[in-house]
């Protein structure tokens, strides 16, 4: 026992020496410092060594002190992880968002109920209709989480409120979404803005377009005539309320990027259907293009191999696809839409990247309320939900939703970048929403679409989705025998014209 102790004693008292004589070690080596490097490390005589620096979060420590969470530096001659740039790949929606508090989308509206009192402009009336009726979607109506196979039953949904990657997984389904899809973050800015300039991206997207001059569609006040971009950066250099009431309101200037700014989680073969068909027209032959006189549709005649489309109709679809490949949206303060659905039955993506929009739909909407909105007769009914999209914000709608859209008078003006994708569970929808299109206008243009398109949806049909192991991506083989009656119908709409 006594041999025991004896020998504690030592090692406790070797420690203690040990302690003793790196403590001088340390002072020597203070003593000795002549300068401190950049990447933390401390020069000293003879080498470099590596000092811990006390970094982090301060904690109270003993006898009213204060003690610092202690983290290595980097190893010397490591390279220090590298900064996020502006233009670098970053998938933003997928990053933690706790320093962000967003504003309450109820203070929006009532602000919107409150400022747009006393306009005579129609529009307004056709909105203040609905203010009172929007209501946010219930939390129990409102998907917040999906995973691949998940069973989702989608008519009790109001919205989707995903993180990028369980959009993806969403829209990469054969679920089929009636109701829109909301992504925190989800806007895909890269080599379009850059996050580190102090200046606007409104001012950075006009910079996109070189000629001052060069004339853009939009509505300029009440006047239909299409502003310069010279007009709109003079317009748009104060930003706030529009004196006059009479907001420059342009939901389709062109598309000036080196890409379409679509948001990375409709990136996939799933949300590409509309891409498969504008992509077979714009590559047919010359022997496929027939006059627009021709009488020989789908049989061999005197001016063509195979009646497929007329010169107007491919001229159509290819003036059509440079908007609906994307469009630069840009308003001032007050600037509103009336309750609609998109054009040619299309979805829709949105990404907001200045300002405050709120945004109004109708979840699950029938073939009637389709009607309706097109007859304009389409009234409040309760149904009607709302959220406001921020800067990033990002919403995608499936095709013929429909909804309305509105900024606050007193508020600032907002910039947005917008495309349309068809998802390949959507066809059956698609094609028969295009027959409410076809209904609804006697214009010559409208038709060419209609039919181009209709001929461009036979070929993929016809070729892609009537293989075996293709019937999955279209919804199964049920939704694909669908497609083709649907067809069938609208080609016997358009020869009635």
């Amino acid at each position: 026992m006594a041999l025991t102790r004896s020998k504690s004693k030592l090692i406790n008292g070797a420690k203690t020496n040990k302690t003793k004589t790196r403590t001088k070690e340390l002072e020597k080596e203070r003593k000795d410092v002549k300068s401190i490097a950049i990447d933390g490390t401390v020069k000293l005589v003879g080498g470099q060594k590596r000092l811990h620096k006390a970094i982090g979060k301060t904690k109270p420590g003993g006898r009213g002190g204060r003690r610092a969470k202690i983290v290595s530096d980097v190893a010397i001659g490591a390279r220090r992880p590298k900064l996020p740039r502006a233009d670098d790949v970053v998938d933003s929606s997928e990053q933690p968002d706790r320093k962000r508090k967003r504003p309450n989308d109820s203070i929006f509206l009532q602000q919107a109920r409150d400022q747009l009192k006393g306009f005579k402009r129609k529009d307004v009336k056709q909105i203040s209709r609905f203010l009172d009726d929007l209501e946010p979607p219930a939390g129990q109506r409102t998907l917040r989480h999906y995973r691949s196979g998940d069973e989702v039953d989608t008519e009790s949904i109001d919205a989707y409120e995903l993180s990028a990657s369980d959009a993806c997984a969403l829209l990469a389904s054969a679920e089929a979404t009636r109701a829109p899809v909301f992504v925190v973050n989800g806007a895909n800015t890269v080599g379009i803005l850059w996050s580190d300039s102090e200046r606007r991206p409104i001012d950075q997207v006009l910079d996109w377009f070189p000629d001052p001059s060069e004339e853009v569609h939009g509505r300029a006040g009440m006047s239909d005539k299409s502003p310069s971009i010279n007009e709109i950066r003079t317009r748009f250099a104060t930003n706030g309320p529009v004196d006059d009431r009479k907001p420059w309101n342009m939901p389709d200037l062109p598309y000036p990027f080196h890409h379409s700014g679509v948001p990375t989680f409709l990136q996939q073969p799933t949300c590409n259907l509309l891409g498969d068909v504008v992509r077979v027209l714009l590559n047919l032959g010359d022997q496929y293009i027939c006059k627009d006189s021709c009488k020989n549709a789908k049989t061999d005649g005197k001016c063509c191999a195979k009646h497929f489309v007329t010169s107007d109709e491919h001229a159509e679809i290819t003036r059509g696809w440079r908007q609906w490949h994307g469009t630069v949206m840009m308003a001032e303060a007050g600037g509103l839409t009336t309750p609609h659905v998109d054009s040619w039955a299309f979805g829709t993506w949105i990404s907001c990247l200045e300002g405050e929009i709120g945004f109004g739909w109708l979840p699950h909407a029938s073939q009637e309320d389709r009607q309706a909105v097109f007859d304009e007769t389409i009234e409040p009914d309760g149904r009607w939900r709302y959220k406001v999209l921020r800067a990033n914000d990002t919403l995608y709608m499936g095709p013929q939703t429909p909804h309305l859209v509105l900024r606050l008078p007193e508020g600032r003006q907002t910039l947005a970048l917008a495309g349309h994708i068809v998802r390949r569970v959507d066809a059956e929808l698609w094609v028969r929403s295009l027959e409410l299109d076809l209904a609804k206008s006697d214009a010559s243009a409208v038709g060419d679409v209609v039919r181009g398109l209709a001929a461009g949806l036979q070929y993929v049909h016809d070729d892609v989705m009537t293989r075996p192991e293709a019937y999955s991506m279209y919804g199964g083989k049920q939704q694909v025998e669908r497609v083709k009656q649907a067809l069938w119908q609208l080609e016997e709409k358009t020869k009635q014209r």
